[in-house]
């Protein structure tokens, strides 16, 4: 029987093998292959839970599921909830870019992955945005449903694509994260790790540049 932790792991996996996809035929194309365009308009209707197109989004969530990694998804919904919105939310970030916003691991060198945290911290880079942004993430977490949280984060993608800056996040990586917090005992943890990313290292930089 699969365990948590591996489910998490799978979740990551397939994502991440899901938007690498996508991502490459968008990119690659310019935003001109009408099939992809027409998947991430079907997809973004999946960054908000309760209004997702399920008939539509299907094939692309089930038609290629991982039993070995995941299990039926029959019997986890939670599963399916993190799928969805984290691809939900990357075809919301990607819309109209004409740059990959997910960021994907290359096959040698170092691996940092970028955080949802982390990348919220660069929508406040560089403007005022630091009170919204803090706002809405303190507004997820304490959202008493999972649909009341992707809400919130969805928000906070359409500030990350409406920045000057290109802002990539780890799709996989929010994808785990939006497994993981559906559990009492694990949603915590995830919140704390999104803080870290986003205070502690703004911090960390605040004090390198008071420092010159």
């Amino acid at each position: 029987m699969l365990q948590r932790s591996d489910k998490a792991r799978g979740v990551q996996t397939y994502v991440n093998r899901l938007v690498r996809n996508m991502q490459q035929e968008y990119v690659g194309n310019g935003g001109a292959s009408a099939d992809v365009r027409a998947v991430l308009a079907n997809l973004r209707k999946c960054a908000d839970p309760a209004h997702t197109d399920w008939l539509a989004a299907g094939a692309v969530i089930f038609d290629a599921w991982p039993e070995d990694m995941l299990g039926d998804p029959e019997h986890d919904s939670r599963l399916v909830k993190a799928i969805t919105t984290a691809l939900g939310l990357y075809a919301v970030h990607q819309q109209s870019k004409d740059y990959g916003v997910a960021q994907l691991r290359k096959e040698e060198g170092e691996y940092y992955p970028i955080s949802f945290g982390k990348a919220c911290q660069f929508i406040a880079e560089g403007s005022d945005e630091d009170k919204g942004v803090v706002r809405r993430l303190n507004a997820a977490e304490n959202a008493p449903t999972f649909e009341g949280t992707a809400w919130y984060l969805r928000a906070l993608i359409m500030l990350m694509r409406s920045t000057e800056h290109p802002i990539a996040l780890d799709y996989g990586r929010l994808a785990r994260d939006l497994y993981l917090m559906q559990f009492p005992d694990s949603r915590g943890a995830v919140f704390q790790r999104w803080s870290m990313d986003y205070h502690y290292r703004q911090s960390q930089r605040n004090a390198e540049s008071s420092n010159k």
